[in-house]
């Protein structure tokens, strides 16, 4: 699947060259890890390159946009369940 977006704009004079554009491909599935702290560790390594991409290359609205969105979708992980 491929989706494009739109990236920051660039502010003022910047001497690092701008807003860079960002690529993030999802081509491998993730190994079967026995060690649960070795899972943790490589999806804590995933998410925070996407982070890093994202907040790097994407408007601020966007992000706060994304992470709404991401909150909404794992709502019911919140969610105080009444006993029946």
């Amino acid at each position: 699947m491929k989706t494009t977006v739109h990236k920051a704009q660039s502010m003022g004079s910047s001497k690092s060259g701008g807003v860079l554009d960002m690529t993030i491909e999802a081509t491998e599935t993730f190994p079967g890890i026995e060690d649960p702290k070795a899972s943790a560790e490589l999806h804590d390594r995933d998410a925070s390159a996407i982070v890093s991409a994202m907040l790097t290359s994407l408007p601020g609205g966007t992000v706060d946009a994304v992470l709404r969105r991401l909150l909404e979708h794992r709502a019911s992980l919140l969610r105080v369940r009444w006993p029946e």
